[in-house]
């Protein structure tokens, strides 16, 4: 079974992407085979444009198609069926991969105060290490600092694990107090 890191950020303008796409062509790099997935996304019938970035760093070629879970109007109208295709798609990738790259929703959908303990339980479903992308840019260290800690219990809420957070969007004003 391949090793999975689950990216999810905490709201909206987080750098996710970037992140992902750093991360991703580190692993590619050094960790074998590498796939992507995103559990969540706004239509299947148009391209998502992180996942074709993504795809087209990566050896080999992947549909993107094969990469997705179900859509956000999927999740809604019956989250359990979501989260059973979401497992059985996400499972389809890894069988194919030493490592899954997956990238969490985008805060695009109306329910965004929900957005992030749905990214915990699909994280805690699919068995996959939560990597958290916290945006810092508004906030003092301890600020961030404090909300880093109420969404690590908000993954735990959930049964995710989270390995790591990234404050992204760091004021240069407040960059010293992020790193003492």
């Amino acid at each position: 079974m391949a090793t999975s890191i689950y990216l999810a950020s905490t709201e909206g303008g987080s750098g996710k992407s970037a992140i992902a796409l750093g991360l991703l062509e580190h692993l590619a790099r050094t960790a074998g085979r590498v796939a992507v997935f995103r559990p969540l996304v706004r239509s299947t019938e148009e391209p998502d444009h992180l996942l074709e970035l993504l795809l087209s760093r990566l050896p080999g070629e992947s549909a993107q198609q094969d990469c997705v879970g179900v859509t956000y109007d999927d999740l809604h109208a019956d989250e359990s069926a979501a989260m059973s295709r979401i497992v059985d798609r996400f499972h389809a990738v890894s069988e194919q991969a030493e490592v899954v790259v997956v990238v969490g929703s985008d805060f695009t959908d109306v329910t965004t105060p929900t957005e992030f303990a749905d990214n915990a339980r699909i994280a805690a479903n699919l068995g996959a290490a939560m990597l958290v992308i916290l945006p810092a840019a508004e906030r003092t260290a301890a600020a961030s600092g404090a909300a880093a800690e109420i969404a690590i219990q908000a993954a735990a809420d959930h049964h995710a694990h989270v390995v790591g957070v990234i404050a992204s969007r760091i004021a240069a004003d407040e960059a010293s107090a992020f790193r003492s």
